[in-house]
């Protein structure tokens, strides 16, 4: 392996935990685990972090909706909460994918459509397509009509909805990672701190479905605010000098705007690091029922508490659940299995990272007029997603 050493990996730990810190803050960060480094050596480090393939490194990409249309990303993504802006975030999974056509076509549809979040292929008894939709609530039905359709053309013999009423992540919890022996200290069965002992001790008792709801904040932004929520969650380290010349705006304004949406819909920070260097490299998608509404409550607590030390992301809609997650190949199959005997119905696919199969949508800010408070729903119509295909 590169040179890299446990200071390395307290950065790389650090950043994990806070994305957005600066060297500075990185330094003061260090200072609680008894690290002392000079802002010029955090600085040196993280670069050779970003060399040695851990971090994501500055690229520029092209794309067709910002000014200029060329930005340069960084490690870091904002995330913003769909629900803040009034949508739904609706997954959906097309099985019984069975021609290569039908692949083009899942690729070519999600291309087009404006609602579109993200897509990835998936292989279990047979090859899936999984995407995601943010969701406007005055056009759920036309999108009952567009998903339907969709099975039509991919020749999916089944199609799955979801709508996301309850939401959990996890982050990496690099404390259960052991830098000397390269390996996860966390057991599914047996032992102590297993899995097992954890759901033992924390299983939920309610009877209720849990569903959380938030207020929207789309009154208060405006066409300029919606734009720069693309840039954030294209590059969260996008500088306010930069947007300031794209936008014809001064520097305070754009700082202000930032402010007010990092405080707002920026919900949480994405690091992008290379997952094979802590042996995360297997995307397992569990899809599933539950018995009641305890056995649901008890999966997102494992998440919410991020006792599953795993980066993953749990969505429910009362008894149904669709959970994403990046693991170590080693427990797939003992966390599947474990899963599976605490819920009513279980079904696992392996995502399919390379060659295309996955991408992310940044924010569409062309969805919605802030000028008269509507939603652009034409280019979201099934007759102009299909037509002439």
């Amino acid at each position: 392996m590169d040179r890299i050493t446990v200071n390395h990996y307290l950065i790389l730990l650090v950043l994990i935990d806070d994305p957005m810190l600066g060297i500075r803050q990185l330094g003061e960060r260090l200072q609680k685990h008894n690290v002392e480094l000079s802002y010029h050596l955090i600085k040196k480090m993280t670069n050779e972090l970003r060399e040695w393939g851990f971090l994501r490194a500055p690229r520029e990409i092209h794309d067709p909706v910002l000014v200029g249309n060329t930005r340069e990303v960084s490690e870091v993504e904002a995330l913003y909460n769909p629900s803040l802006l009034g949508l739904t975030r609706q997954h959906l999974i097309l099985k019984g994918i069975d021609r290569e056509e039908s692949v083009y076509k899942f690729a070519k549809y999600c291309d087009i459509h404006p609602f579109t979040h993200y897509r990835i292929l998936g292989v279990g008894e047979n090859v899936i397509a999984y995407a995601q939709f943010d969701v406007p609530e005055d056009s759920k039905a036309l999108m009952k009509r567009f998903y339907e359709k969709f099975s039509k053309e991919v020749k999916a013999k089944s199609c799955d909805v979801l709508n996301a009423s309850r939401v959990s992540t996890s982050e990496l919890n690099l404390s259960m990672w052991s830098f000397m022996g390269s390996d996860w200290e966390f057991n599914i069965r047996g032992g102590k701190n297993s899995l097992e002992e954890w759901w033992d001790k924390n299983q939920s008792t309610t009877t209720t479905y849990t569903s959380f709801a938030h207020d929207s904040v789309l009154h208060t932004l405006d066409n300029l605010d919606l734009t720069l929520i693309r840039e954030l969650n294209i590059n969260a380290k996008v500088k306010a000098t930069d947007l300031a010349k794209y936008y014809g705006k001064n520097i305070s304004t754009i700082s202000r705007r930032l402010t007010k949406l990092k405080s707002t819909v920026v919900t949480k920070y994405r690091l992008y690091y290379n997952r094979s260097k802590f042996d995360l490299t297997l995307s397992l998608l569990l899809s599933g029922e539950v018995n009641n509404a305890a056995e649901i409550d008890t999966m997102h607590k494992l998440v919410e508490t991020n006792y599953f030390p795993f980066k993953s992301t749990l969505a429910s809609d009362k008894n149904k659940f669709i959970w994403s997650m990046n693991i170590p190949p080693t427990i797939s199959s003992d966390l599947a299995f474990f899963i599976w005997t605490k819920v009513k119905r279980l079904t696992v696919f392996n995502l399919v990272l390379q060659d295309g199969n996955s991408w992310r949508y940044p924010f569409y800010p062309n969805n919605y007029n802030a000028d008269s408070r509507k939603w652009n729903l034409d280019e979201a119509d099934p007759e102009v997603i299909f037509k002439g295909n």
